[in-house]
């Protein structure tokens, strides 16, 4: 490690560009505010001090004095790549950067910045840098709507948005994906500091300065575009948003989630719009993601790029809910058509790529869309879909995300695989260079958190001590820092929810075995009983002190980014949309739907008949000798269910059974086992094997469907034996029963097969099941 004490300037070329110029001050205020160091941008360098010498490869400025011909030759047209340089030494020291166009320089910077340990005392950094960058995909972009359902952008003033932008671009990022009035969402909000219009000028501007290209995601949301009134007021709409934006490079239309237009109309309403983009913005085309296309749709679009080949089309986009593996999707779009990925890396559950093996304790409570770093998923996510296209602009809510857009920007330039390492540069540059390696332990602990069931997961507890061990060696400027406020909020929920867990569990444990001696003590007595002990998780709740700290950072949060994790305390839209410290009691045992049940036999006018009802209460799930339960909820055994694929391949579950939960939760008093499903997407029919039954004998299936996909499913064995005819997937109050014939058993060995009715969407979600119980008739017939 080397002191950087004796640098004193940042050098540029004469008469440099804008943004070569703009980016040298960057350098020096970044490098300003974090060392009370301040450097002057010059274009005559000092021969007495070291410094960062800045330029492009057309206008390489004092670099060609100091750098080797071949130093000066980047061997290679990607626009944004760029080299880093250290020559002579002492004060004659320079630190250069070359770059292919002026925003390379900008990304240069960026990695300069992100090399060094800069605070008030101590400024260092390696020995020599050297670096040859040139990134993978040409596209790496993220999306920031300005709309109210996000949980945080909505809020930003112009400077938030300012820096932000700065900050993603420092790592590379090279385009920014904007929202107009008029989508899914409503037109104003109570958080909007500047009306929509004007801040999406904002948007384009900043990017404008940095040379960043800007997106725009424009959903059409018409009842019907073949009426000529509403085609001529979609033209009027976006001529009025269009002319607004100063810059613009692409438009996006999602085809579905949201937008509900047939392909035919969809296209036809497309060429129509493409000439009010050309007035505003020439050359710029229109991207179409074919989300939500069905078995009709998704032909039809395809037939069109095929033969029609149409101009204004800028590519295709592959985004959530186009269930498809980006390798086989690119076979089927035509090859002059670019491919854009549009991964969703803002939520856990009803998502593209939902945590797996999720507790339903963190579904139900901390929810869709929390803070969520997910450095080891997100890569798993960038390798599968990432090649065969021009790069990425993700799907963003919020800066709730945060992390998982700088891993994604980052694995974009070739150089910069090492995920554990970019988490280091970005706990360097943006919490404390003095604990760059131990937050990045951090976040990946975090991540941790959320791998398998709860309540066997001690590693909760540890995170948190880790955490509070980060925390109470803060400087006030760092637990002011929203970054730092995010990883604390994290840790403090996740071990309220783990300690909540265990004790809820423990509790439910407790008032079962006092129901089973109902017996001894009579019915009533034994639910009063029950009941008293159930109660317990609100008149003696546990772990008091760490829900209070919770709250306290949620405050923290709203104060420093805005983040509104609350509706009634910080105006969120919905408790789905981040708001989950609304959710942090949701109760995680099945007290509620017990409470319901036990009050029904409560009112039986007879003692056998409340004994009887309460048996079968309590024996609901029982499995007889000889037979299976599965809970296909909560994290653990799915070693009957067929082909599972590891999360590294199949991250999105296109391929492969995965469990999920539903974008809401139901207002139903259910089971905690029931507020989830095992599913597959699109057409893929689900199989389960049970192994080892006996031969000859009938079974009875019992299977609570869990109700997210609402579709039509058959049931049969892998030899064809029909277990039940097409019937929805809807939720019931009880276990529905089958007939599974001796006929159906082959060998010891039953094969289920659940298939969608035909013409299911390709999109959809089919088979969600959350529990199924296999018994003997004998058995049952017997008692």
């Amino acid at each position: 490690m080397r002191n950087f004490d004796n640098f004193r300037f940042v050098a540029i070329p004469p008469e440099p560009s804008e943004l070569v110029a703009r980016s040298a001050r960057i350098l020096a205020d970044e490098i300003a505010s974090r060392t009370d160091r301040n450097l002057t941008v010059v274009e005559n360098p000092p021969s007495d001090a070291a410094g960062f010498v800045l330029g492009t490869v057309e206008a390489p400025g004092h670099l060609q004095d100091l750098w080797s011909s071949s130093d000066l030759n980047l061997s290679t047209d990607a626009k944004d790549a760029y080299r880093i340089r250290t020559t002579g030494s002492g004060e004659g020291e320079t630190i250069g950067v070359l770059g292919n166009s002026p925003r390379a320089v900008l990304f240069g910077v960026g990695r300069v910045l992100r090399q060094m340990h800069m605070t008030k005392s101590r400024w260092t950094g390696s020995d020599s840098i050297s670096v040859d960058a040139v990134p993978d995909y040409s596209l790496i972009g993220h999306q920031l709507g300005y709309r109210d359902k996000t949980n945080s952008y909505c809020a930003w003033d112009e400077a938030q948005f300012r820096r932000y932008i700065l900050d993603l671009a420092l790592f590379g990022t090279n385009a920014i994906e904007v929202i107009p009035p008029r989508t899914d969402d409503l037109d104003d909000s109570p958080h909007f500091p500047i009306p929509h219009l004007d801040m999406l000028e904002v948007q384009s501007r900043i990017c404008d300065e940095l040379d960043m290209d800007v997106w725009i995601w424009f959903p059409v949301m018409q009842a019907d575009y073949t009426d000529e009134a509403q085609i001529e007021g979609e033209c009027e709409f976006w001529d009025e948003v269009l002319s607004r934006m100063p810059r613009l490079n692409h438009v996006f239309v999602p085809g579905g989630d949201p937008g509900h237009t047939r392909a035919p109309v969809l296209m036809d309403l497309l060429e129509r719009l493409s000439k009010v983009v050309a007035k505003h913005h020439q050359g710029v085309g229109i991207w179409i993601s074919p989300q939500g296309f069905d078995h009709e749709d998704m032909p039809y679009f395809l037939n069109y790029l095929e033969k029609r080949s149409p101009d204004w089309v800028g590519g295709v986009v592959h985004g959530p809910w186009v269930n498809i593996p980006m390798g086989q999707f690119r076979e089927m779009v035509p090859d002059r058509y670019p491919i854009r990925n549009y991964p969703d890396i803002t939520h856990t559950l009803s998502a593209q790529f939902p945590v797996p093996d999720w507790d339903v304790a963190f579904a139900t409570t901390i929810g869709r869309e929390p803070v969520n770093p997910r450095p080891v998923d997100e890569e798993h996510c960038f390798r599968i879909s990432q090649p065969g296209t021009t790069g990425m602009l993700t799907y963003s809510e919020g800066c709730n995300d945060d992390v998982n857009k700088f891993v994604w920007s980052s694995l974009s330039w070739g150089d910069q695989q090492d995920v554990f390492q970019t988490l280091v540069e970005y706990s360097r540059m943006y919490i404390d260079p003095d604990i760059a390696h131990d937050f990045a332990h951090g976040l990946l602990a975090l991540e941790r958190n959320w791998r398998g069931p709860l309540a066997v997961n001690r590693g909760v507890q540890t995170t948190l001590r880790q955490f509070q061990a980060m925390e109470k060696a803060a400087s006030p400027f760092l637990l002011r820092n929203w970054r730092f406020q995010q990883a604390l909020y994290r840790a403090y929920y996740d071990a309220y929810v783990h300690q909540r867990l265990l004790y809820e569990t423990g509790l439910e444990a407790e008032a079962l075995d006092a129901l089973g001696k109902a017996t001894v003590q009579g019915s009533r007595a034994s639910i009063r009983e029950a009941f008293h002990i159930w109660d317990r998780a609100v008149t003696t709740p546990i772990a008091q002190n760490l829900r209070t700290r919770v709250f306290q950072l949620a405050e923290a949060l709203f104060q420093s980014i805005r983040m509104q994790l609350s509706v009634p305390m910080y105006g969120a839209q919905y408790e789905t949309r981040g708001a989950n410290l609304d959710a942090i009691d949701y109760p995680l045992n099945d007290r509620i739907w017990w409470r319901m049940r036990l009050s029904e036999v409560i009112s039986l006018k007879t003692e056998e008949e409340r004994l009887a009802a309460l048996d079968s209460l309590l024996s609901r799930l029982d499995a007889t000798p000889g037979g299976f339960h599965d809970d296909l909820v909560r994290p653990h055994d799915l070693s009957r269910v067929q082909d599972l694929r590891p999360y590294a391949e199949d991250p999105g579950a296109l391929r492969t059974p995965s469990r999920r939960f539903p974008y809401r939760k139901d207002s139903q008093n259910l089971p905690i086992s029931w507020r989830g499903g095992l599913v597959m997407l699109g057409t893929s029919p689900l199989r389960i094997c049970y192994e080892n039954l006996e031969p000859g004998e009938d079974y009875e299936l019992r299977i609570a469907y869990a109700g997210i996909s609402r579709s039509y499913v058959r049931l049969d064995t892998e030899e064809g034996v029909e277990i039940h005819d097409y019937m929805p997937t809807i939720q019931t109050p009880d276990l529905q029963r089958f007939d599974v014939p001796a006929e159906a058993v082959v060998d010891g060995t039953l094969n289920l097969i659940w298939r969608p009715h035909e013409g299911v969407s390709s999109s959809g979600v089919i088979c969600d099941m959350s529990e199924i119980v296999l018994c003997k008739k004998s058995w049952l017939n017997s008692n």
